[in-house]
């Protein structure tokens, strides 16, 4: 009995969003996450036909949240956060997709700009407004949850609940990424297990961010606990090129492998484990 729904990524860093998807829908993937590139906001419709002929899903938007910051003490730039953020909403409802992969904060942003709990008191207002548009469009929010590398606001799971509990909207829960929990969390399956009723989107990869079994990562606890928890959310590949700087990396090596192996790997990796439970 399938007791999970699969996606993977395209757009932006993950190739081509009309070759790809054909490729995801052949491989037997659920779904098709997509990059929330600017240039593609007037595409939605069109990638959504591409969608429907291939007999695929669109699970997701995600967000480039390298620039804006809802959680920014003047308030004009986290209107601007807001007004992007309501935008990437519009593009998700003409795709057809589920949700959006939203964080108060920016990325890469390591040092707190006010005390930790106004910062949090301000991304959690902003995303409230952009829930209440998103709710007008059956769309819903996945508070992701980054490492330390990444942001200083939101680290770990227990983190992500109470955000999502503070901004008490019921479109809005708990993303996590095992990449991510593989840093932050001493048990990720407990993780996982503590957030049963709040987790709404899950991003996946392995410790190196490679394909599931292309790394030294366990899913088989992993996958576990999402079963215990009945997760109805899709298990969303997220996987990068081996380099700090995943576009130069793509400029100067061969991509085959990144484009055509980790799908495929994925998928075999992480149903084997699904037929075990």
């Amino acid at each position: 009995m399938k007791k999970f729904k699969y996606a993977y990524q395209v757009g932006g860093l993950w190739g081509d969003v009309r070759t790809r998807i054909p490729r995801i829908a052949k491989l037997g993937y659920d779904a098709v996450e997509v990059a929330g590139v600017t240039s593609y906001f007037h595409e939605g419709k069109e990638f959504k036909k591409i969608c429907d002929s291939e007999g695929i899903a669109v699970s997701s938007v995600c967000t480039n949240c390298s620039e804006l910051d809802m959680a920014y003490p003047r308030k004009g730039v986290r209107d601007q956060g807001i007004d992007y953020m309501c935008r990437v909403v519009d593009f998700a409802a003409d795709l057809g997709g589920n949700g959006v992969i939203i964080n108060p904060t920016r990325l890469t942003k390591w040092t707190p700009l006010a005390e930790l709990e106004q910062e949090l008191a301000w991304g959690a207002e902003s995303i409230q407004k952009v829930a209440d548009y998103a709710a007008g469009a059956g769309i819903k929010l996945f508070v992701e949850v980054w490492n330390r590398y990444d942001t200083y606001l939101l680290n770990r799971a227990e983190q992500g609940r109470a955000f999502v509990k503070m901004v008490n909207k019921p479109n809005v829960g708990v993303m996590l990424d095992t990449f991510h929990l593989n840093i932050e969390e001493v048990d990720m399956a407990q993780a996982i297990l503590d957030c049963k009723g709040c987790l709404y989107h899950l991003h996946v990869g392995d410790s190196n961010r490679a394909a599931p079994g292309m790394g030294h990562m366990d899913f088989r606890p992993i996958m576990k606990a999402l079963a215990e928890i009945g997760y109805q959310g899709y298990v969303t590949m997220e996987l990068v090129p081996p380099g700090a700087d995943p576009e130069t990396y793509e400029e100067l090596h061969d991509m085959t492998s990144f484009f055509e192996e980790y799908p495929a790997v994925s998928l075999k990796t992480l149903k084997a484990i699904e037929a075990a439970l």
